[in-house]
């Protein structure tokens, strides 16, 4: 087994300000990371500036044929998005020699995000199949907008469920 951690918040750790790199990218290349965003589950609560603000803040990656770009136990300071191709990720487990295939990622899935999310190890190593096209997403513009994100959502939801006579 291994532990779970997570960013303390209080008077004595107070967030910083935040200001979120920029990569420039034309018009075409932005509206096509929108697309690709949009359709992946940990963007869809953005709202129009935060994922713009997301836009800008990714770095395009191109891998070759058989490059890892994550590696199991490593520390995680960033996550992907997949923009074209598809990589494998493979898991070792300690009871075994090799490592063993368990999922394939592909356009609009995102990985290496749980490390950020936990504060914890890589969970596994990432791998292109082929030629791939991926945004990168360091792990401080994560935590500021996208984390931020579903905590302001969550806490409108709560918000909501606390007029409700019903639930009270």
């Amino acid at each position: 087994r291994q532990s779970v951690s997570a960013a303390a918040y209080g008077a004595w750790n107070q967030k910083k300000a935040f200001t979120p790199p920029v990569h420039l990218k034309d018009d075409a290349t932005k509206t096509r990371v929108r697309e690709v965003l949009s359709s992946s589950f940990m963007f869809k609560a953005l709202d129009e500036k935060d994922l713009a603000t997301v836009v800008d803040a990714t770095e395009p990656v191109t891998l070759a044929e058989k490059e890892r770009v994550i590696k199991q136990g490593d520390d995680g300071d960033f996550m992907f998005v997949v923009m074209d191709g598809q990589l494998d990720c493979y898991k070792k487990f300690p009871e075994e020699e090799n490592e063993k295939l368990v999922k394939t990622v592909e356009k609009g899935d995102c990985f290496g995000e749980l490390a950020l999310l936990y504060n914890c190890p890589r969970a596994a190593s990432v791998e292109s199949r082929g030629a791939c096209e991926l945004l990168k997403l360091d792990s401080e513009t994560f935590t500021n907008i996208v984390s931020e994100a579903a905590r302001k959502k969550r806490e409108k939801y709560d918000a909501f469920l606390q007029k409700v006579d019903l639930l009270k």
